[in-house]
């Protein structure tokens, strides 16, 4: 996941799944839009930018797709992390909606038509909003070996940093995404051995609290730097859709 999101952690017990609540709040989505290379109103486009991020060949795909269908107003969306890594289930959410919206306004009377035709023609926004609601939230679990002090941290920021934020600025990090682009940089977290970014950005996370806490284990040092497990709720949009395949 590449986030420098305040992540809220919670203590109640849920499984790994989708929450029953999928609405995000205001300051999530206005944090997410506000960290977003398209720009808070999702209004910048760079094909450029699109190739560096998803490789020339996805890039070139994703633009002709959304061209066919008209959709080029909504192409600056795919600059969101979590919508362009799952571009295709975006562009079949927007093809789901404009089909039932159309469908409604055939079946409405004319004193209705305006009001229905304002409904489908989305604003980029309105339309990331809508996709995030339907993505939902998730909840999952990090393990990691702390100190009292830096647990205390975490608790009172109410965030789980990436190790590149332990090291330089969260400007810092987000402009090194934008110069080597989401795909590189999952690559780069996957064999983090070989070293091929300065920080890393992505943070973690775990279907089974078991397995983020065996990890932990190894960096654990009695008595004073133990393991803390946390269960943390997020919006699914700020969680890459790459399978590990896809990265190898």
């Amino acid at each position: 996941m590449i986030s420098n999101n305040n992540n809220h952690l919670i203590s109640n017990d849920t499984t790994n799944t989708t929450t029953t609540n999928n609405i995000l709040s205001n300051e999530e989505i206005d944090f997410i839009l506000n960290h977003s290379f398209c720009g808070p109103n999702i209004n910048i486009f760079n094909k450029e930018q699109l190739i560096l991020d998803y490789t020339l060949k996805t890039a070139n795909e994703m633009i002709q797709s959304f061209q066919y269908y008209h959709f080029e107003k909504y192409l600056p969306c795919l600059h969101i992390p979590g919508i362009g890594t799952r571009w295709q289930e975006f562009l079949n959410f927007l093809l789901k909606h404009f089909s039932l919206q159309q469908n409604s306004l055939q079946q409405n009377t004319l004193q209705n038509t305006l009001q229905n035709q304002e409904e489908i023609d989305l604003s980029t926004r309105d339309c990331f909003i809508k996709f995030s609601n339907h993505l939902g939230k998730i909840t999952t679990y990090r393990a990691l070996a702390l100190t009292q002090t830096e647990y205390e941290k975490i608790v009172s920021d109410n965030s789980i940093y990436p190790t590149g934020r332990l090291k330089t600025t969260k400007q810092e990090c987000e402009e090194m995404v934008q110069q080597f682009g989401i795909y590189k940089i999952c690559y780069a977290r996957l064999y983090i051995g070989l070293q091929l970014v300065p920080f890393d950005p992505s943070l973690s996370l775990h279907d089974d609290p078991e397995t983020t806490t065996c990890i932990a284990s190894h960096y654990m040092k009695l008595p004073n730097r133990k393991v803390y497990l946390m269960k943390l709720n997020l919006p699914k949009i700020e969680v890459l859709g790459y399978k590990v395949k896809r990265c190898q």
